[in-house]
């Protein structure tokens, strides 16, 4: 999962587990839509794979996979539970933790002085809007939107209905689906002149 300035991805170990990247189909039903863990599953051993695509301006791109799991968890921020995620078993880490009503991801060890991005917050209705990033990027502020609760994603792993997509600008785009969490994703720097497009190959989630 890379963040590329405006942001980038979540998550997972490479190894398959027994009934894992089977193509399948799943459906959320949007009134489930009331819970951060539902649509970002949060337990240690969970792990996602994706496919990464990287591109620059001019037409250069290449393409990856990685994966990332939640490997160990804390406690931070006065008493608050914070996941910790590395990627391909190796040294990059990032954390996931809920504080109140919002998904945070930091890149350092969680603490009061830390910037943080928000990944979702509730409510998570249409409409719903919130910044993206604690601090600022490139000297702006970024704003994360939801735009649907009800988006259709088709992904390696399988058909997801009934998707949460947040935006935010100039070319965010992340969907979550109930009991997966992040199946795609899309994002660039803050001039566009390069940035990745991701998506969901294999997962496992408890």
């Amino acid at each position: 999962m890379r963040y590329l300035n405006v942001l980038v991805v979540v998550c997972l170990i490479s190894f398959l587990l027994p009934g894992c990247g089977k193509k399948k189909s799943t459906k959320s039903s949007p009134e489930d839509a009331n819970s951060l863990t539902v649509f970002e599953p949060l337990k240690v051993g969970n792990w996602w794979k994706y496919e990464k695509v990287l591109w620059e301006e001019g037409g250069y791109s290449e393409v990856d996979t990685y994966a990332v799991a939640i490997v160990s968890e804390d406690t931070v921020l006065g008493g608050k539970v914070a996941f910790r995620l590395v990627e391909d078993e190796g040294s990059d880490t990032e954390w996931l933790v809920i504080v109140d009503d919002e998904l945070r991801m930091y890149e350092d060890f969680p603490d009061e002085t830390s910037d943080y991005y928000i990944f979702l917050k509730l409510p998570l209705k249409v409409g719903n809007r919130w910044r993206h990033y604690s601090g600022q990027i490139g000297g702006q502020t970024l704003w994360a939107e939801i735009v649907s609760t009800t988006a259709t994603v088709d992904v390696p792993a399988g058909t997801f209905e009934n998707c949460v997509q947040v935006y935010t600008a100039p070319y965010y785009n992340a969907w979550f689906t109930k009991g997966v969490g992040p199946v795609e994703w899309s994002n660039c720097n803050i001039d566009s002149t390069y940035g990745a497009d991701e998506k969901l190959l294999e997962y496992y989630v408890e």
